[in-house]
């Protein structure tokens, strides 16, 4: 058995007789000393110059980084493997070598069409050369003169040219037809790439569309799928009929707010209103403490919402109001000091919970200040804390202050889920530090796990101006909730919606405004 691993230390694959088709989409020795594997628009290539001696170069799109080294090659005893300083070539008994189909080659003269959804036109036939277009599937061609593994090509209605990676075109043309069918036969880590593809052939089609958006679902691409799915409401017409959306209100003490749009997969932020994605529900402050709640799309019912009592009915417009008595219960927290306490959760005082109550939160709150004081060095890479000195961020480890911890099942696992709002503070005679950090946590089988975090401040009043948790609500009634989480900047508030997805918290980035 053989192992190839590229030139940042990263294991390509292990190839026999059998392959592993979850590693790579695509594999060809283009010679007997050559392999190519690829990826989407990723290829790793690896050459044998000779017994001792082995190229490697990578092309990978998704994190801009290319290079092309060449390693000397050192045969180990002890490990039974050729050793490079980076790379390793394991030989093995028992292996009968996969051989890759050869590659077909392009000559000059022939026509080449772009396999990829997008593809890079470079200046010169090196991965790290200056892009001089991207072009996208079935882009025709002329092959000018093959530069291995490279192709000068032209393309004969507008004269522009350039080179293109070989593995990245055919000489058959793709079509829509051949990448459903290729979807609807590959395994699941293939499959993105072919929807992506016969996207890009069919922009307007939505069934296709529908297709990625549930292929970028499986892989946890809640953005591009949540784009998707925008493309498609705006292509039949819905996105521009917002009275059959669902809406998100939250009531946040002084007022309620529209924090985003749902309809059939899609989240729109309430203020795209360049986009007609706008907002058709008015709420006006009347009689003191009630909120009136009217349409101007010819619904003439309204509701009252009170400042008092938070109403979380809205079911007759198909509208969601996050209900504060129903959310997270906090069973830790300074109300005067914590707005997650006054605007998101029931806050209990501890003069109104049971002597035994007590003792079971105490416990709680110092089993995940613990665990959550030894996670602190493992987050300070998301905290941008480089110009810190050891001491202090020591300092601003020990200034660890749990400002709320509130728990529901939001995931429909019978079991709790934990969102703490810490405080960070570092006060000296040259610096002033402050952050806020929201911790979503877990505990399956008594073992603390942390699912997220989500980081900011910075500026020494930055914690003052900084609100966490809204409220969670199933918005899309597959049963897991929806959680909501608000941010106060300088520049003015962002909101920012959590789904799980493939066991995963991530953020879609919807529902995000500004303003003072």
């Amino acid at each position: 058995m053989r192992s190839i691993f590229s030139s940042y230390g990263q294991r390509l694959k292990y190839y026999c007789e059998s392959y592993p088709k979850e590693y790579f989409s695509e594999a060809k020795f283009v010679s007997e000393s050559r392999l190519e594997l690829k990826e989407g628009d990723d290829i790793w290539t690896l050459t044998i110059l000779s017994p001792k001696r082995i190229a490697i170069s990578n092309q990978i799109t998704s994190g801009t980084y290319n290079s092309a080294k060449e390693y000397d090659v050192v045969y180990s005893e002890d490990n039974d493997d050729w050793r490079a300083s980076e790379t390793f070539i394991n030989v093995r008994e028992g292996c009968k070598y996969f051989r890759a189909p050869k590659a077909q080659e392009a000559v000059s003269g022939e026509h080449v069409y772009v396999l990829a959804s997008r593809a890079n036109l470079r200046e010169s036939p090196t991965p790290s050369a200056q892009v001089l277009r991207q072009v996208g599937i079935a882009t025709r061609f002329e092959v000018i003169r093959p530069f291995f593994p490279w192709l000068e090509v032209s393309d004969p209605e507008t004269g522009y040219g350039g080179y293109i990676h070989e593995s990245l075109v055919s000489t058959e043309k793709p079509t829509v037809e051949l990448a459903l069918k290729k979807l609807e036969q590959s395994a699941p880590g293939e499959r993105l790439q072919w929807a992506e593809r016969a996207a890009a052939m069919a922009p307007t089609n939505t069934d296709i569309l529908a297709l990625l958006g549930d292929e970028l679902d499986r892989t946890g691409e809640l953005k591009r799928a949540n784009k998707i799915r925008q493309e498609i409401l705006r292509i039949s017409g819905e996105a521009n009929n917002p009275e059959s959306w669902k809406a998100v209100f939250a009531y946040k003490g002084s007022g309620v707010e529209t924090l985003t749009y749902y309809k059939d997969g899609a989240f729109f932020d309430p203020d795209l209103s360049e986009e007609n994605y706008r907002n058709n529900l008015e709420f006006f402050h009347r009689k003191g403490n009630e909120y009136h709640l009217f349409s101007d799309r010819g619904i003439s019912a309204e509701l009252k919402v009170s400042r008092d009592a938070p109403s979380s009915r809205l079911a007759e417009y198909g509208n969601c109001l996050l209900d504060t008595s129903a959310s997270t219960q906090t069973i830790s927290g300074n109300p005067e000091k914590d707005s997650t306490s006054r605007i998101a959760a029931n806050f209990i005082p501890d003069s109104k919970r049971p002597p035994y109550q007590q003792e079971q939160d105490d416990t709680l709150i110092r089993d995940i200040s613990g665990l959550l004081k030894n996670k602190f060095e493992a987050q300070l890479s998301s905290m941008a804390l480089d110009h810190l000195t050891l001491q202090e961020l020591q300092a601003l480890k020990e200034s660890q202050e749990i400002v709320s911890i509130g728990h529901a099942d939001l995931d429909a696992d019978n079991s709790q889920d934990y969102l703490v709002v810490v405080n960070y503070n570092l006060a000296n005679t040259q610096r002033e530090v402050g952050y806020s950090a929201l911790y979503l946590l877990s505990n399956p089988k008594g073992n603390w796990e942390v699912d997220f975090t989500d980081f900011w401040g910075g500026g020494g009043d930055a914690v003052s101006r900084t609100a966490a948790y809204i409220g969670h609500i199933d918005i899309d009634g597959d049963g897991i909730q929806e959680l909501f989480l608000s941010r106060e900047h300088y520049e003015g508030t962002s909101t920012t919606m959590l789904k799980k997805v493939n066991g995963l918290w991530q953020t879609t980035g919807i529902g995000s405004y500004t303003g003072c």
